[in-house]
């Protein structure tokens, strides 16, 4: 590999990373922006309902209106259920995606160590070790063929897909000069290789 083309991959990959940790900064500074201006709302809309509630509750205490403190407190109590349930709801989510957003951030860091031969190569080696992997807590997990977590390492997951051949023609190291390699001689018009091959083999050779 030439040294200007190596510099050039490198680069590429830099820059591909500073874009996803850029890209998932501005995510969650935004998902703490709008969380942050919901909770405002929400809070003021509660304490609105509660001063209504509150003066319903002492205008039936005055009156002797048991059956309306009744009723008053049963609708406090489903409201404060139907809160309860739609925060735990909420806290989920947000929960998920920003697991998912990390979880894309250290796949896409991780299949950098795997030196694609572009761009391209990049993206698909990345989505092809998302679906091997998951987060638990902090850590990237391995998962096996059927989705279930193995006590496999991240290098472990890297020689296993190596050995296998999958991802030969997106990765330099596999690369050969002969008519039997993907990543060689062989042309976009090699009817035994798939679209992703072909776009991947092409792309290698820019």
């Amino acid at each position: 590999m030439e040294l200007e083309e190596a510099l050039t991959l490198i680069e590429t990959q830099k820059s591909l990373i500073e874009s996803s940790s850029l890209e998932f900064a501005a995510i969650k500074a935004k998902n703490e922006e709008l969380l942050g201006e919901t909770k405002k709302a929400k809070q003021k809309a509660k304490d609105e309902a509660e001063l209504a509630v509150k003066s319903q509750a002492e205008k039936a205490e005055r009156e002797n209106d048991h059956q309306q403190l009744l009723t008053i407190e049963k609708s406090r109590s489903e409201k404060l259920a139907a809160e309860n349930a739609a925060t735990t709801v909420a806290l989920k989510e947000a929960i998920q995606g920003f697991e998912k957003s990390t979880h894309q951030r250290k796949v896409s860091d991780y299949g950098v160590s795997f030196d694609p031969v572009s761009a391209f190569a990049l993206s698909d080696l990345s989505q092809r070790l998302a679906a091997r992997t998951k987060m638990v807590g902090d850590d990237m997990r391995v998962l096996d063929s059927s989705g279930e977590l193995t006590n496999l390492s991240l290098e472990d997951l890297k020689s296993e897909i190596s050995a296998s051949g999958e991802i030969a023609h997106l990765v330099r190291g596999n690369q050969s000069s002969g008519g039997d390699s993907l990543g060689g001689s062989q042309t976009a018009n090699n009817p035994t290789m798939t679209s992703v091959q072909k776009i991947a083999s092409g792309l290698s050779k820019l």
